[in-house]
C-alpha cells in the first residue's frame, strides 16, 4: 500500500504503512496530516487513514529510503572554548 502524505503544502511519498508509523512514532509527520493512497477519494487525516487501511502483508523499510523531510533545526551558537 503506498500512501502519501500532504505536509507544508508538498506531496511526499509513496511511503509504506510501516514507514508512516515509523515517521509518526518519530514526529515527522502529525496524525493530524492529510493523506491519501490509491482508491481514496479524497484526503483524511494521516490517522483515518491508518485506521481504515485494508489489511496487507508486512513491509520492511527499505533502507535506501529516506524519511520526509522536516524543518531544518535552529542553528545553535557554538560553545565557548575553555580557557
Amino acid at each position: 500500500m503506498e500512501i502519501h502524505i500532504l505536509l507544508a503544502g508538498q506531496q511526499l511519498g509513496p511511503f509504506s504503512e510501516t514507514q508512516v508509523r515509523q515517521y509518526l512514532e518519530e514526529g515527522l509527520v502529525s496524525s493530524s496530516d492529510l493523506a491519501i493512497y490509491e482508491g481514496m477519494e479524497d484526503w483524511q487525516s494521516l490517522d483515518l487513514v491508518l485506521a481504515n487501511l485494508p489489511p496487507s502483508a508486512p513491509e520492511m523499510i527499505s533502507p535506501d529510503e529516506p524519511p520526509p523531510e522536516s524543518p531544518a533545526p535552529a542553528e545553535q551558537a557554538p560553545e565557548p572554548e575553555p580557557p
